[in-house]
């Protein structure tokens, strides 16, 4: 086997490091301290050569001359980009901000199209594997280092600092309030606003064919990464999305808070409404139902019914009354897979009656379940 020379080594050595690739001067200055470094030791390997030179690296800081609590906190700038651990003085963020809006401004849509095209494919199961020509399975637990290390890394510069800021993102009203921006309402919702035909227009500079295809690949994206989820982890997400949510009406909450008093066991009892509403979870369609009253201890359920959500079928002003029902219909059939048993209750109905009929069968049922 032929041997290698000094510069076929170096020049292998080279490749392995992105940032000196293409850079004649760091190049010629890296390919010294290489020959330094085999002169010296009789070799010289990856590590050796850019651990010496890349400014990630606390040596080489302190050979340098500074301590290992100095070098430490120089890499922590250079990590953070200033962003979190400057003193007050912003203006080299703001001078990197105007370098980058003038970087993009010289960019065409079709530049911009291809740029925003690879923004998160780090973090897609398909892209991992295609890349490093792996099976699913590894390239997820890929992607799973990867995110322990962003949590690690987020929370010891949270530390560092002293806890987070709202003032620091720019997704945060502070922020804009903080620079005496009053239109900030806008710039949020244009910033949330992601998926919607306008919004893809308006950051792709493109018409609205195109940006019809650009938000049928986002959903289909969307749908993917859904699709391969567990049937857990889509709960957990279905829940986390709608626990902020307000599902019942004032009506229906004043009714069951009359309710609950003419109750005669309701202190042996678990009375679930309001923002305590009880829910299943849909396996099959991937979704929450909420109800409105339930007692887990007798497994009974009450559903309180406005007209203008639910209609019945005799009540054909309203325009949804067949979803309606087909959703209430699934409810219950859920409710009862579930050993539920359900109460109807119409907001048009006399609900003086009503509220006596449902106390009567609550306290049958507790009575006869003692026995």
């Amino acid at each position: 086997m032929r041997k290698y020379a000094k510069k076929e080594l170096f020049i292998k050595l080279l490749c392995k490091d992105k940032y000196y690739i293409g850079n004649k001067k760091h190049t010629i200055q890296l390919y010294k301290k290489y020959l330094c470094l085999y002169a010296k030791h009789g070799k010289c390997n990856a590590t050796m050569l850019f651990e010496i030179t890349t400014c990630r690296n606390p040596l080489f800081y302190i050979n340098r001359g500074f301590t290992i609590v100095e070098a430490s906190e120089i890499i922590k700038k250079i990590q953070s980009r200033g962003i979190n651990f400057y003193d007050g003085d912003d203006t080299q963020i703001k001078a990197r901000v105007k370098k980058r809006e003038e970087t993009f401004l010289s960019k065409t849509p079709v530049e911009l199209l291809e740029i925003n095209s690879k923004k998160g494919k780090g973090w897609s199961v398909d892209y991992i594997a295609a890349k490093y020509n792996i099976c699913l399975k590894d390239a997820t637990n890929i992607i799973n280092k990867r995110r322990l290390q962003k949590v690690h890394s987020y929370k010891s510069r949270l530390e560092a600092i002293g806890g987070y800021k709202r003032e620091w993102s720019c997704r945060c009203e502070e922020y804009y309030k903080e620079r005496g921006i009053e239109d900030y309402k806008t710039i949020l919702h244009n910033k949330f606003d992601t998926r919607s035909i306008s919004s893809i227009m308006r950051r792709l500079s493109i018409d609205q064919n195109a940006a019809n295809l650009v938000q049928s690949d986002i959903n289909q994206k969307c749908k993917n990464v859904w699709d391969q989820k567990t049937d857990e982890e889509r709960k957990d997400i279905t829940i986390k999305r709608t626990k902020h949510f307000k599902k019942y009406s004032k009506s229906s909450h004043r009714f069951f808070e009359q309710l609950s008093h003419n109750i005669s066991y309701k202190n042996k009892l678990t009375l679930l409404y309001g923002e305590l509403e009880y829910f299943l979870w849909d396996k099959e369609n991937s979704k929450l139902y909420f109800y409105d009253f339930v007692i887990p201890e007798i497994k009974l359920i009450v559903e309180y019914n406005g007209v203008i959500f639910h209609p019945r079928e005799h009540d054909s002003w309203a325009t949804t009354v067949h979803d309606s029902i087909l959703k209430d219909n699934r409810k219950k059939e859920i409710a009862e897979k579930a050993g539920f048993t359900l109460i109807y209750v119409w907001e048009n109905e006399n609900l003086k009656l009503a509220k006596a009929s449902i106390c009567n069968i609550i306290n049958n049922i507790y009575d006869s379940q003692s026995n």
